[in-house]
């Protein structure tokens, strides 16, 4: 069966590898390795701590609930913005 990339246009194939290149060549920060690995960036990097409001959700959510079902997966829903009406409600 063929897959979705042999089924692409060579334009598609072409923007998937590109894609994966790209990827490749990030740190996890955002910052392209060749940069964070060289050894005169050393003291330029600083972090600015920022509170990821879903992950706390998620934290919190875990710690209440310590053994969850088999094969939980934990979706975050912003509560402020109107669900699609193609996602299931619980």
């Amino acid at each position: 069966m063929p897959s979705e990339y042999e089924k692409a246009s060579d334009r598609d194939r072409a923007l998937m590898e590109a894609f994966l290149l790209y990827e490749a060549a990030m740190s996890p920060h955002g910052f392209p390795w060749r940069e964070v690995l060289d050894e005169n960036a050393d003291g330029h990097y600083t972090v600015a701590p920022q509170v990821d409001y879903a992950q706390m959700a998620v934290e919190q959510w875990q710690e209440e609930n310590p053994k969850p079902p088999p094969g939980t997966r934990l979706f975050v829903e912003d509560e402020r913005k109107t669900k699609r009406p193609d996602m299931p409600t619980q």
